[in-house]
């Protein structure tokens, strides 16, 4: 069933419609189509508020798809807006120790990163590594893009040498490398 299939037969809030909806959207975005994409995001948006509600994890999904396609755009104030709901609302629906939650907060501090605010990214990322290295650890590879997003902000700070030591506390060559991850990340989490 085609999206237009799908909201002709079930309706603008049906599950199908709002999953077809979303596929759709996906390819777009995948193909570089933004202004395609967005507007297609903004209604899932509307009919998953409508039908779930406004902080269900399923919305709190789409709130960030749509920020994302926003910051791809070229949007960063309303995809940082976006974040900041996303990461508020991850964090009271779902916890400080979920997933989503961190992943909320990596992408929030980027979009702060990117619009040089770079204190509060700091924070943010500083954060999301701390979380991540206590829910996961250290050589999941949510926890090794975080480190490496802080090592590359605290580079762009000019504090080369604490970059340095987050990067050192990283697996060699990739997030699922051998041996310990070291003592660098581990002294983030105190």
């Amino acid at each position: 069933l085609s999206f237009e299939g799908a909201e002709a037969t079930l309706g603008p809030v049906h599950p199908f419609t709002l999953m077809a909806m979303d596929n759709l959207a996906k390819i777009l975005e995948d193909s570089g189509l933004l202004e395609a994409a967005e507007p297609l995001l903004r209604r899932q948006l509307t009919g998953l508020e409508e039908a779930l509600g406004p902080k269900h994890p399923n919305t709190l999904v789409a709130v960030a798809s749509l920020a994302a396609v926003l910051w791809a755009a070229g949007k960063q104030h309303e995809a940082e807006q976006l974040y900041r709901r996303a990461c508020a609302d991850c964090q009271e629906v779902l916890g400080s120790k979920h997933m989503d939650t961190m992943i909320a907060t990596s992408n929030l501090a980027e979009v702060l990163r990117s619009r040089g605010k770079l204190a509060d990214a700091e924070t943010l990322c500083r954060a999301a590594v701390q979380g991540l290295l206590a829910m996961v650890g250290p050589e999941h590879p949510e926890t090794y893009a975080a480190a490496r997003a802080l090592a590359a902000l605290l580079q762009e700070m000019g504090r080369e040498e604490e970059a340095s030591q987050v990067l050192s506390g990283l697996s060699l060559g990739s997030p699922s490398g051998e041996g310990p991850a070291g003592t660098a990340l581990a002294e983030l989490q105190a």
